[in-house]
């Protein structure tokens, strides 16, 4: 009978017969939980004693960088309110898109350090940073990269509205307004991103006004290529413009704003016909031309025999 028991707890007996390498490192699993303990005691207990400093040197940090963003945030509503009245000022706007990108830099800079100097604060039981850094970096990165699209566009229509259109470079200005389209859709993306911007509504209300800046810039540049053309005489210019001037006078004078100004560019149709026309006669001359060429040296011989009346 106890041989039939030893035999059924042999494989039991088997299962728990354990090694001395084995049995350590279950010892020493189940201490591991004391020994953690112990060793977190032990460094809590040495920073017991150096604790003091530490939250000396976190405060000061705290104090520091809190000062700081709060210098930059006053800065940046100045600059926001300022912005609001000069929107037409091109010297104005240059001057705070540059403020507002050195502004930009300095929160940059302490949107670094911000997260674990405030998980220290929080770590210490001591007050946590009041001032919501990186949300304010967000914020003046938008006025930033707004600003400075307004800045170019302004720069861009003062010296293109004031340029004879006979002066103009077509091709350098269409280079110009694409550039600016990226631009457009990279502000506007950064835009749509801050739904929680109190200044949102400003920005979009300016980011649609400058749009409409751009969009006559486009809608004039075909009529200026269609001027510039070199089929177009006095005739036309008199028929396009119904004035007296003669169109030497028209050429020297006329800049990219005056076609505005003359409703032009409502007009672009009978423009665009005029200058057509413009350009078939100019070929038709320049066939004269060459035919007149071609017959200069050309003799006609006459059989007076052959004349009958």
């Amino acid at each position: 009978m106890f041989s039939e028991t030893q035999s059924e707890a042999n494989p039991f007996i088997e299962h728990f017969n354990l090694t001395e390498l084995t049995l350590l490192r279950y010892y020493q699993a189940s201490r591991a939980s004391h020994r953690l303990s112990h060793l977190a005691k032990l460094i809590w207990e040495r920073l017991q004693v150096d604790r003091n400093l530490i939250e000396k040197s976190v405060m000061e940090k705290s104090s520091a960088m809190f000062y700081e963003a709060e210098m930059l945030e006053r800065e940046l509503k100045i600059c926001m309110k300022k912005y609001r009245l000069f929107q037409n000022n091109f010297t104005v706007i240059r001057q705070l898109s540059m403020r507002f990108q050195e502004i930009s830099e300095a929160l940059n800079r302490l949107e670094t350090d911000f997260p674990v100097l405030n998980n220290q604060l929080i770590l210490l039981s001591m007050e946590p940073i009041t001032i919501d850094i990186p949300t304010l970096a967000q914020q003046c990165r938008v006025f930033y990269e707004s600003s400075t699209l307004h800045a170019e566009i302004l720069a861009c229509d003062e010296i293109y509205m004031n340029t004879k259109v006979q002066d103009v470079n077509c091709e350098d200005v269409t280079v110009t307004l694409e550039n600016i389209n990226d631009s457009f859709t990279k502000v506007n993306v950064t835009l749509d991103s801050h739904t929680d911007d109190p200044t949102k509504d400003f920005l979009t209300q300016l980011i649609s006004k400058i749009e409409k800046t751009v969009k006559i810039l486009f809608e004039t540049l075909p009529l200026v290529k269609a001027l510039k053309s070199e089929g177009m005489k006095q005739r036309h210019w008199e028929n396009l413009l119904s004035e007296a001037e003669r169109s030497e006078e028209v050429r020297d004078k006329l800049l990219v704003k005056d076609l505005i100004g003359l409703n032009l560019t409502e007009k672009a149709k009978k423009c665009e016909e005029i200058v057509i026309v413009a350009g078939k006669e100019l070929n038709l001359e320049k066939g004269l031309e060459k035919m007149k060429e071609q017959w200069k040296d050309f003799e006609i011989q006459f059989d007076e025999t052959q004349v009958t009346f």
